[in-house]
């Protein structure tokens, strides 16, 4: 006898499975956004700045960003090296900066806030605090946080058949070589011509002073 189900209940299962998937799926990349990592940077402002310290209560540059990521799920261990940063999350043109991109700058790490200001723990001011980016200059590169580095893939070339040439023998054409007539090649005497030698007069040489040269470091 065949057991029938109800459909109500089947459709419950079903979406009860989709919702599964997707909170499994959601804890695996971590959850968070670059906005929610702004907003966690943004809420340590004025904090002071530690070098080797990624929070809560100081921050060195890369362990601002590396707090931000962490406390808002996108990056459980984001790299202490700034430059590093370049090489962990998908690269994004300045053209398309976005808030939450990490900008990087030669041991540098800062956050793109908008309105062309960067959020960043700063070791001259000593504190977290804004910058603008006209004034942080040319920056090494921009990344975004949560979207993963896209892998390469090799392009493997298609093996090459190799196709067998025959070589033709080649016949060796015997060459005549004629006989070369030495030809008698008469010398010319040649007459010594007699060189006067012009006396050169002695010139005399003025010592110069020697003037101290100044030595300066630069």
């Amino acid at each position: 006898m065949p057991i029938r189900v109800n459909p109500v209940i089947l459709l419950g299962i079903i979406i009860v499975a989709v919702l599964s998937v997707g909170v499994v799926a959601s804890a695996r990349s971590g959850g968070g956004t670059a906005s929610d990592a702004l907003g966690v940077a943004e809420g340590q402002l004025g904090k002071p700045f530690v070098m080797a310290t990624d929070g809560p209560d100081t921050f060195s540059c890369s362990g601002l960003m590396r707090y931000a990521l962490r406390t808002a799920g996108v990056d459980p261990d984001a790299p202490w090296v700034p430059e590093e940063y370049l090489g962990r999350y998908a690269p994004v043109a300045q053209g398309d900066l976005q808030p939450g991109d990490i900008v990087i700058y030669p041991n540098w790490a800062t956050m793109y806030a908008g309105n062309g200001m960067l959020v960043n723990a700063n070791e001259m001011e000593g504190v977290v605090t804004h910058t603008p980016m006209d004034v942080a200059g040319e920056p090494l590169g921009i990344v975004r946080p949560g979207a993963a580095q896209p892998l390469e893939e090799p392009l493997v070339a298609p093996a090459q058949q190799e196709i067998p040439v025959e070589q033709m023998p080649v016949e060796e054409i015997p060459v005549e070589q004629m006989p070369v007539e030495e030809i008698p090649v008469e010398q010319m005497p040649v007459e010594e011509i007699p060189v006067e030698q012009v006396p050169v007069e002695e010139m005399l040489v003025e010592e110069m002073e020697q003037v101290p040269v100044e030595k300066r470091c630069w």
